[in-house]
């Protein structure tokens, strides 16, 4: 069943309207935050973590190292862009009709988000890593997600060490 919204756009463009008809009472967001500099004992930090929400929940969560960026997207489809700090732009985007299932792709690598929606992404390297895992989403509700995500560390070694490398620690 759908329902229908109508929108009275004065001073919207075409796309703005377009994305709040399209949602057809269901709400899309997203956000990130990028970390850099020092953090308490001198060790440098320099990540960005995006999280998107459908319905109010997040369903994809990219945790990126050695990198800044930003994302953009208020329906289905969302894209952004990572920026490293050796110079690379990564592509990544998520595409989802239900917040359960669909395409992401990271630097050009194809993911199924059914199989796992937090990616892991490092850039220190010539060649970009991701990493896809399954974790318990119900985790990582609420704000901030990035406190969320650093809460998992206890129980899962990848994002643990995720965090390590992002301070520099082997």
């Amino acid at each position: 069943m759908y329902r229908f919204t109508w929108v009275i756009a004065i001073g919207l463009d075409i796309a703005a309207c377009t994305a709040l008809i399209g949602c057809s009472g269901h709400t899309w967001g997203g956000g990130g935050h990028s970390f850099g500099g020092a953090e308490a004992g001198g060790a440098t930090v320099n990540y960005t973590i995006e999280h998107l929400t459908h319905d109010g929940r997040v369903y994809f969560v990219l945790a990126a190292d050695g990198c800044s960026g930003g994302g953009a997207g208020t329906g289905q489809t969302s894209r952004g862009q990572l920026h490293a700090v050796d110079g690379r732009n990564i592509a990544w985007s998520c595409s989802t009709t239900d917040g359960k299932s669909g395409t992401t792709t990271i630097d050009g690598q194809p993911f199924d988000l059914a199989k796992g929606a937090v990616f892991l992404v490092s850039a220190k390297a010539d060649k970009t890593k991701v990493e896809q895992l399954a974790v318990d989403m119900s985790k990582l509700q609420g704000d901030p997600v990035h406190e969320k995500l650093k809460g998992l560390a206890d129980t899962e070694p990848r994002v643990a060490g995720f965090f390590k490398e992002a301070r520099g620690v082997k």
